[in-house]
């Protein structure tokens, strides 16, 4: 189900290039977006404005004008909305290869997300495997699995390993995650 905003009553006949500003403004005020997808919330507001019958009075020179300000202003940068995404969804404990192909699916560059993805790793870790087995870490704290697990450890052990392996993680991976012994309770014996 999309989120669909109400279509805007236009008060006016016709939609002008500073109107129009001031919705992609107020837009870029309140959320986090790509370059793609504050494009895409432009045509959209175009579009829904003509199909209740105003004027659309903004020609595509001015659209892209408006979209280059807001890059220049530093109100639309994509290596920024790459490297949160990043974060985010490194904290829900998802794959360096399912957050790349998330990425590629908010419509973003190869180069935008690999200088996002080598930042984010240079910043979090010496080792190249440590990321994901710090994700598969996330992932067990937030479902309650393995060392997190309050009580009966031994009896779900599989069940967490098989979870971990849906979730995308190598059996090595979930079986070190499952079988730690830290912050959440005793080994398995």
């Amino acid at each position: 189900m999309t989120r669909t905003d109400p279509l805007p009553k236009p008060l006016q006949k016709a939609m002008t290039a500073e109107y129009l500003r001031r919705r992609v403004l107020a837009y870029v005020a309140r959320y986090l977006t790509s370059e793609v997808r504050l494009r895409q919330f432009v045509q959209r507001l175009l579009k829904r404005w003509s199909d209740s019958g105003g004027e659309v009075r903004v020609s595509d020179q001015e659209v892209q004008a408006l979209i280059t300000m807001c890059r220049t202003q530093g109100y639309v940068d994509d290596q920024r909305f790459a490297e949160l995404r990043i974060a985010r969804w490194y904290r829900a404990g998802q794959l360096q290869r399912v957050i790349y192909q998330k990425l590629r699916a908010e419509m973003l560059d190869e180069e935008t997300i690999n200088a996002a993805l080598s930042t984010f790793r240079l910043s979090h870790t010496d080792q190249p495997g440590q990321l994901d087995h710090e994700a598969a870490m996330h992932f067990a704290r937030k479902r309650g699995l393995g060392p997190y697990r309050r009580k009966d450890r031994a009896k779900w052990r599989e069940r967490d390993i098989a979870k971990m392996g849906r979730r995308g993680f190598s059996r090595d991976t979930a079986c070190a995650v499952i079988d730690h012994d830290g912050d959440g309770g005793e080994s398995y014996s």
